[in-house]
């Protein structure tokens, strides 16, 4: 192959050229309290050695749940759609994932079931991924649930700084 055509290759890449450099995962967790509706916005720091690619989102939703009058409970139950809305902001760009927060169930998989994002996602090293929740199970307490554990799974690969520089990696 001559130069120029390497020279085309090159100037052709997009993200859709970037090879993976090691598998990665972030996340977090959000625990809602017995009234389970309160919003909360943690983030979750992208480091500062590589960008991170997302790939496909997970998530684990359980419920602890008190004993019944009669003393016999279940200690853990799913919750149906997710528990929560959530909504998604690239802290590189400042930009919004999503219009309006949307259920969990809608941007999160299970872990054997995982979402796979049509796109892959960009965070930047040194910025953030952040996450507004807001609990979506309203009256629980009341049906013996103390909390709400939600944990957030962001996987995909890193990117090394510098790996792709005609791209500003």
């Amino acid at each position: 192959m001559n130069q120029s055509m390497q020279g085309q290759q090159i100037a052709g890449r997009n993200l859709g050229s970037v090879t993976r450099d090691s598998f990665f995962q972030y996340a977090v967790n959000i625990t809602f309290g017995a009234g389970g509706v309160d919003n909360q916005t943690p983030v979750i720091p992208i480091q500062s050695d590589a960008h991170f690619l997302c790939v496909q989102t997970m998530m684990s939703n359980q419920s602890a749940v008190g004993a019944s009058a009669a003393g016999v409970g279940t200690p853990y139950v799913d919750i149906l759609h997710g528990g929560a809305i959530v909504q998604l902001t690239d802290g590189g760009s400042q930009r919004l994932l999503s219009l309006i927060p949307v259920p969990a169930n809608c941007l999160f998989g299970s872990a054997k079931e995982p979402y796979i994002w049509p796109f892959t996602h960009l965070f930047r090293a040194n910025t953030f991924i952040g996450v507004s929740a807001t609990g979506s199970v309203a009256g629980a307490a009341g049906v013996g649930m103390t909390n709400m554990n939600l944990r957030l799974i962001f996987a995909g690969f890193k990117v090394a700084i510098g790996a792709f520089p005609d791209l500003g990696l």
